[in-house]
């Protein structure tokens, strides 16, 4: 495989995060346990549409300089996957937040707990981890690195 297959590779992983983010985000929040939610008050459903707006803003902005031409490569590849790595980063700080837990009580699963590691930190080491070596590949990749 040449160095450019591997650098589109690594685009294309970036990018499908961006897409699992936008269709997790809502999958995630548009449903009973959150936005439909008749126990959350409107402001916690006013956040939860912020969130939401945010995972795509974050994550066309991503895709823009995932693609970018013009400019430095380095830079447009560091500047993309810094806006699809922020919403992961920021949901993984949201968990040690006093008061937080990642499932109201009554939709928890049989044997799960509000003390379990929630999955979302799972999932957000995850992604970061393919952000990280996405982005490894385009720049090690690249057939037009010096």
């Amino acid at each position: 495989m040449t160095r450019r297959n591997w650098a589109l590779i690594g685009r294309l992983l970036l990018s499908g995060t961006a897409v699992v983010l936008v269709i997790g985000a809502y999958l995630a929040d548009w449903n009973a346990t959150h936005l439909y939610n008749p126990r959350w008050p409107p402001h916690a459903k006013f956040h939860s549409g912020q969130t939401l707006a945010m995972a795509v803003v974050l994550a066309a902005c991503g895709v823009f300089f995932v693609w970018r031409k013009k400019g430095d490569l380095h830079t447009n590849i560091l500047a993309g996957a810094m806006f699809l790595a922020t919403y992961w980063l920021t949901q993984a700080a949201a968990c040690f937040y006093p008061g937080v837990a990642f499932k109201d009580p009554e939709f928890l699963n049989p044997g799960q707990s509000l003390t379990d590691v929630p999955p979302q930190l799972i999932t957000d080491v995850i992604f970061c981890i393919i952000i990280g070596v996405s982005t490894a590949l385009v720049w090690r990749m690249d057939e037009h690195r010096p």
